[in-house]
């Protein structure tokens, strides 16, 4: 019997937790049905691994800066992603991310399912005059189109019913899913060079994810550089790629000169690496394994929907400290949605940590873990 066809839409699969969640969802329905996925761009390095028999299709990779040049990108992928509808005589079409779920809402599909990863009101690249419109009058009028919403928690299902266009029979909670079993298997795998060394004779402490200014990585390294004048055996690692790289190991390597700073390409020996202070690692496919035998996993992120790390590094058996910053730590940590009043930080739970939220206008000196 011949499988339904069903597309999956997202702008990219490079880097990032809701890349990755979309990447398992493809190649789980892949068992039931014939899934084509559609990107804007198809990067020189897919960060994720789709099954072999998903078909890969490239709507347009031209991206542009000013509004004529996003209206025409924009025309030029609804055009595509229509034709793949078509020829392949969808019905269903399911998207990540706000630039795919707008194409999605707008496409001709009969049944039109966008999922929506993060908070919007909290998210610091939704911002100015055309963010402002984003949030209040783009979303609200094109997510209406849309026959599903999926969120993943209740805090974004709460903005979503802010939204007075959109009827809350269509918003329904469904939370990430993860495979215990494999995180555990992958986090038992070596770490390359010295680094098992390392971690056998220093505290070593953990992030992971995209290096995006939203993940709020230049609060942990002036955290930790501050942490580390009374702690001197603490080392930092970093893990993961993105646009703040370049911008990370500047702050880093301000507070703690060249010298202590590691990144990727370097010698990786234990001599290499025992006198080094903070690790940049570069994307790994397995970030578990760093994750494992560390002494924490910090997150300190100004807005997060779901995070997949801090489930991940609860599964690999790490203690987590968090910022608590909407909408998702709390949630995971607590299984609470809501903050009580007055709240003295820490807060400590069974799950994890949870310090102050941090805001993109914080001054850094006061945050402490």
């Amino acid at each position: 019997m011949r499988k339904d066809d069903i597309i999956l839409l997202i702008p990219n699969i490079e880097y990032g937790g809701a890349q990755r969640s979309f990447v398992s969802l493809a190649n789980a329905l892949s068992d039931d049905f014939n899934v084509i996925v559609c990107v804007f761009y198809i990067p020189g390095k897919i960060g994720f691994n789709l099954n072999e028999q998903i078909k890969i299709h490239e709507l347009d990779p031209e991206s542009s800066d000013n509004i004529l040049g996003k209206v025409k990108s924009f025309q030029s992928r609804l055009n595509k992603l229509n034709h793949y509808i078509s020829s392949y005589k969808v019905e269903t079409v399911i998207s990540y991310l706000e630039g795919a779920n707008y194409l999605n809402c707008l496409s001709i599909a009969k049944n039109k399912i966008i999922s929506l990863r993060g908070s919007i009101y909290s998210d610091q690249n939704i911002n100015g005059v055309i963010g402002y419109l984003r949030k209040f009058a783009l979303m609200p009028l094109i997510y209406s189109k849309a026959d599903s919403i999926i969120v993943l928690n209740e805090g974004i299902k709460r903005e979503v019913a802010s939204m007075k266009t959109i009827p809350s029979n269509k918003v329904r909670v469904i939370p990430n899913f993860y495979d215990s079993n494999g995180i555990q298997l992958e986090s038992k795998m070596a770490k390359p060079g010295g680094f098992e060394k390392l971690y056998l004779e220093s505290n070593i402490l953990v992030s992971a994810g995209r290096l995006a200014p939203e993940k709020g990585l230049n609060y942990l390294l002036r955290i930790f550089y501050k942490f580390d004048k009374s702690n001197k055996n603490f080392k930092l690692i970093i893990v993961g790629d993105g646009t703040e790289k370049i911008s990370l190991l500047r702050i880093a390597e301000e507070y703690f000169g060249t010298r202590l700073i590691w990144q990727e390409g370097m010698n990786s020996d234990f001599l290499s690496l025992k006198d080094k202070k903070v690790f940049f690692v570069g994307y790994d496919k397995n970030p578990y394994r760093w994750i494992q035998g560390s002494k924490a996993f910090i997150l300190t992120s100004t807005a997060e929907g779901g995070p997949n790390v801090l489930n991940e590094a609860m599964i690999v058996g790490t203690p987590v400290i968090s910022a608590d910053c909407p909408d998702g730590p709390r949630r995971i940590i607590t299984g609470k949605v809501t903050k009580p009043a007055n709240i003295t930080y820490p807060q400590i739970f069974d799950r994890g940590v949870l310090m102050p939220a941090f805001l993109p206008s914080d001054p850094l000196e006061d945050k402490k873990i």
